[in-house]
């Protein structure tokens, strides 16, 4: 799990776990990728390090991830750098360093794609309902019609979307109703 600025302390604890490693030369498990590619250098690497929970106060925390991120843009040479923390319950032994990188970037493609759906294909961000428990209840009702896509083996959302809106039955038998015979 990465901890994020709406955990500040979390990552305050965890960043000062790297401080005490680096200040009396610890050695890091670390790990790191190169991806050349869509115009970028990116470079990452993750240093991880076994923690127990009255070192981080939280529960079940085995080992803490320090994810840093280097990015050149190759036209304009703009670089951006930027360091991350994250915490995970398995111990070094389920997972290494190398393994908790490819997690933590399997997880954004899975959350882009998430996003990708909500925001472009059911315009989420752009919903005007905001107040009370609309919000939940549109998000649930997401949910639910990404679930029943996905277990009826759907893998272009947008375009079933769009079928079942020109053939509303066939979205009634996804939910295993039938429907009514015409008369």
């Amino acid at each position: 799990m990465i901890a994020k600025e709406n955990q500040p302390y979390l990552v305050s604890e965890i960043a000062y776990q790297f401080h005490l490693a680096e200040h009396f030369g610890m050695s890091l498990a670390t790990s790191e990728t190169l991806d050349l590619g869509h115009g970028r250098i990116e470079r990452r690497q993750v240093r991880v390090m076994d923690v127990c929970s009255e070192d981080v106060d939280w529960p079940y925390v085995c080992q803490v991830l320090r994810i840093e991120r280097e990015v050149t843009h190759k036209k304009s040479g703009k670089h951006h750098f930027e360091v991350s923390y994250g915490l995970t319950s398995q111990a070094s032994a389920q997972a290494d360093a190398s393994c908790l990188l490819s997690q933590v970037r399997g997880h954004w493609s899975i959350e882009n794609k998430s996003h990708y759906v909500r925001d472009v294909t059911f315009s989420e961000d752009a919903s005007l309902i905001r107040t009370g428990s609309g919000p939940q209840v549109m998000a649930a009702l997401r949910n639910a019609v990404i679930g029943l896509m996905h277990r009826a083996g759907v893998s272009n959302i947008a375009a079933a979307c769009r079928r079942h809106a020109a053939k509303p039955w066939e979205a009634l038998e996804l939910l295993g109703i039938e429907p009514l015979p015409d008369f």
